[in-house]
């Protein structure tokens, strides 16, 4: 503290000299921090604990099984952590989804809305990400991977399993949904089981079309998307009950493939209220039937007329079952480390905002941390860490709680509920200011 003859300065300023941080957990959010902030703070060692090193980029023309629909800012944040997307990506510049028992759907066009963005979204794969991102990280000075498995952590220290313990500045957890530092520092963690399985695979198709466009049809069970990939590949993901599941994955390709074209082929259905009350169940079907007869017709706010999807062919891969559900960390950080990604938080698929989330954590942390060290404040202290959980736990639990209640929503198998749902859905598809932000909303952009 400095006394002058009217004023007091007090001085704040921890030595950067010996900080270091230590990511423990690899995949996307780990690896991107790792690049992103060994860029941003040169003079500090970054090292990146995983459990293997990513194989080269793939070679192969077929699109990998796990890919994701990555947003706009998702797209940024990668870039300034060196990765090319390249000709291993697919741009789309629309979105479809309808409802299974209803006349109802939306579409978004990002020309037609004024996103400010040429495209709603690109799909790429896990593997060519992290394998670039590993490449990327490869030609940083400060950047070090390690697989020396982490045995504990205590604050920011960790240990080895061949018993090196390492101290660090900072202790970053991205090491997933089953987060082994989460679990061992008690973080505490709320969990929601949907009681819903996704089938995930790739399969092809013969169609072209020159308007990239992913689809997704909601149907009482779960949603069933349709992700444009390359080379007349698309991504599929199909969330539905455990044994309706389990039966897609054992069906031949001949039955599987017929399933999910009869399941994405039915357009918009005529809608037949059952409440069993004659006057009301005539004007409900008449109101949604009538609503959606103009909706079609191209109203203002609209992006098109419904688009059938691609009839697909074959399968392009394997089909994996995933269990849904979501969890949330009781807190982001404590003294000397954070969670980021799915170490921290986890949601139900169907909005595809599982790594854009995170991604938006990444880029927030990296934010916090450099605005920290420039200021002398040191990177595992107190201030920094707050305010990244400040600025991303609000905007998770938006996300987690409007993915909760679309799942119920389009739960409803009749009643009243049912045609609300479809008036509300047409009616937002006709409305172009709504649908924008909705829009902005799906790509992950508010």
């Amino acid at each position: 503290r400095i006394h002058t003859h009217t004023h007091t300065y007090i001085y704040i300023y921890h030595m950067a000299a010996h900080q270091s941080i230590s990511i423990v957990g690899g995949g996307v959010t780990g690896f991107s921090l790792l690049s992103i902030l060994s860029k941003r703070l040169p003079s500090i060692p970054v090292t990146l604990y995983t459990a293997f090193l990513p194989p080269p980029p793939p070679s192969s023309p077929s699109p990998d099984v796990r890919t994701y629909a990555l947003s706009p800012g998702s797209v940024k944040v990668l870039s300034e952590a060196g990765v090319d997307l390249g000709s291993r990506c697919q741009p789309y510049t629309s979105m479809q989804v309808w409802d299974s028992l209803t006349p109802s759907y939306l579409r978004f066009s990002s020309s037609s809305l004024d996103l400010g963005t040429p495209n709603l979204g690109v799909c790429a794969e896990d593997s060519y990400i992290v394998s670039s991102l590993h490449e990327a990280a490869s030609k940083l000075p400060n950047a070090k991977v390690t697989t020396d498995k982490v045995a504990k952590v205590d604050g920011s220290r960790l240990t080895t399993e061949g018993g090196d313990v390492v101290d660090s500045s900072l202790l970053i957890a991205s090491d997933g949904g089953n987060s082994f530092v989460r679990k061992s520092q008690n973080y505490g963690c709320t969990w929601h089981d949907y009681g819903r399985t996704s089938l995930i695979c790739t399969v092809r198709t013969s169609e072209t079309s020159s308007v990239p466009t992913a689809f997704q049809r909601f149907f009482p069970a779960g949603p069933l998307a349709l992700l444009p990939l390359w080379g007349g590949y698309y991504s599929i993901v199909w969330s539905t009950t455990p044994e309706h599941a389990r039966a897609l994955r054992g069906a031949g390709e001949a039955e599987f493939v017929d399933a999910v074209n009869s399941a994405l082929q039915g357009g918009p259905s005529r809608y037949q209220a059952d409440t069993g009350i004659g006057l009301v169940d005539d004007l409900a079907s008449t109101l949604v039937n009538g609503l959606s007869l103009v909706n079609m017709n191209e109203p203002l706010g609209s992006c098109g007329p419904f688009a059938a999807p691609p009839l697909l062919d074959s399968l392009g891969s394997e089909r994996f079952l995933l269990p849904l559900h979501a969890h949330h960390a009781g807190t982001y950080y404590k003294e000397g480390q954070v969670l980021v990604g799915d170490a921290a938080h986890g949601v139900h698929p169907m909005a595809g905002q599982g790594l854009n989330l995170g991604l938006k954590g990444v880029r927030s942390l990296a934010d916090q941390l450099t605005e920290a060290h420039g200021s002398g404040v040191g990177l595992g202290d107190d201030h920094p860490l707050s305010c990244y959980e400040a600025d991303r736990r609000s905007d998770v639990a938006k996300v987690m709680g409007g993915i909760h209640a679309l799942h119920h929503v389009f739960g409803w198998e009749g009643g009243p509920g049912v045609a609300a749902r479809s008036v509300g859905m047409t009616v937002t598809n006709m409305a172009g200011g709504l649908k924008r932000e909705l829009a902005r909303a799906a790509i992950g952009e508010i």
